[in-house]
């Protein structure tokens, strides 16, 4: 069973990080909102998601303004159930569209693609560092995060690298050229499924991408911190023909197990 939506409440004040709000009317009556806080892979915005409940909103004060609400039903209404139901439904299909309208190549202010859809899938270029460290967070609360993803592509560039012409691009997190073939490589830092179904997906269409953009054969590589459970393992091995890269972070960089036999 797939989770159509979530309705999450706030604990305490109202917050935009949470989907669901109570809200009391003049007769004192409370219903239950929603923020048209949605994911799809990543956040969506929310005003396109509101646009989709047209006719279905109220404005509602809020902590620090008004703010558009989806009404959903009456907390003690009879039809509770089936409004939330009617909800779930009709939130999937909401969600759906504007997630498919954002992956739809989209535009700049004089109507030209943007650069990123402009890219092709397959063009690498000379390696760029990504960021790494620590930084700021707005999201449901002020504070800091640690991002790896770019110092373990960083320290992998620098171990499998030497010799050959290291590259990436918008799309590959790493590549190497050696004349004969490429080396492509996707690092995930979660063997949950989610991230080992997106990196499936990445390395089927960006190795055929490259392939044609470079006309020559990719060998692929998955970077993981642990092996993938047996079928998924099975999966990548024999219908991407790809290889497991493992990682693990010690105190001077991080430590790789699986490594082309050209860099061990």
């Amino acid at each position: 069973m797939n989770i159509a939506v979530q309705v999450n409440f706030p604990l305490g004040t109202f917050h935009m990080s949470n989907g669901g709000v109570f809200l009391e009317d003049e007769r004192g009556r409370v219903w239950i909102g929603h923020t048209g806080k949605m994911t799809r892979v990543t956040a969506l915005k929310i005003a396109p998601v509101l646009k989709g409940f047209e006719g279905q909103t109220v404005m509602a004060a809020g902590y620090r303004r008004e703010q558009e609400i989806i009404l959903l039903t009456r907390l003690d209404g009879a039809s509770l159930i089936r409004d939330l139901w009617a909800f779930a439904k009709k939130a999937r299909n909401v969600a759906d569209a504007v997630h498919e309208n954002r992956l739809a190549p989209s535009a700049n202010a004089i109507g030209k693609p943007s650069k990123r859809a402009q890219a092709a899938l397959g063009k690498l270029h000379k390696y760029a560092k990504e960021h790494s460290g620590r930084g700021k967070r707005k999201a449901v609360a002020k504070g800091t995060r640690d991002v790896t993803h770019g110092a373990i592509v960083d320290e992998l560039s620098r171990k499998v690298g030497e010799g050959c012409a290291v590259k990436n691009s918008g799309f590959v997190d790493l590549a190497f050229t050696s004349g004969s073939a490429i080396d492509l490589f996707e690092v995930k830092t979660s063997t949950r499924l989610q991230a080992l179904y997106t990196s499936i997906g990445q390395l089927v269409v960006h190795g055929v991408a490259v392939e044609r953009e470079a006309r020559l054969p990719t060998r692929r590589y998955l970077v993981v911190p642990g092996m993938p459970r047996e079928d998924v393992l099975s999966i990548l091995r024999e219908e991407v023909n790809a290889n497991v890269i493992t990682y693990r972070k010690t105190r001077y960089g991080y430590e790789f197990r699986g490594l082309p036999s050209a860099a061990q």
